[in-house]
């Protein structure tokens, strides 16, 4: 991880495992703990952070 701006944290990897980390990290974030209401994440796979 190297940024957290607002409600986005921003990780770094390389390209050839950036799909099967943001999997991982999805997982652990939806997961986290358990509410009434699903906690939902997304992630988004680029070179740009703003794009």
């Amino acid at each position: 991880m190297i940024l957290q701006v607002h409600d986005e944290i921003i990780f770094e990897c390389d390209e050839t495992v950036a799909e099967h980390f943001a999997g991982l990290i999805k997982t652990e974030m939806e997961n986290v703990t358990k509410l009434s209401v699903p906690l939902l994440a997304e992630s988004i796979i680029s070179p740009v952070w703003d794009k």
